[in-house]
């Protein structure tokens, strides 16, 4: 992340993108009030993303969209 997100970010953000989304999938199956919908485990994780930026570099710099 420290090379390509200095020197070519936009090859970061698909990657990025995909964790975002593994996220939600590992949300909807760790709490059961989550599971299937897809919608509001995004929403607790945009939320987190904003009010806890530190739990991962890429919501420190910024990458906290496109959870769905």
């Amino acid at each position: 992340m420290a090379y390509y997100g200095r020197f070519y970010r936009s090859a970061m953000y698909p990657v990025l993108r995909h964790f975002n989304r593994t996220l939600v999938a590992w949300a909807m199956m760790k709490f059961q009030r989550l599971k299937g919908r897809k919608m509001r485990a995004s929403e607790l994780l945009r939320t987190l993303a904003k009010t806890r930026p530190p739990q991962f570099v890429h919501w420190q710099r910024g990458m906290v969209g496109d959870f769905a």
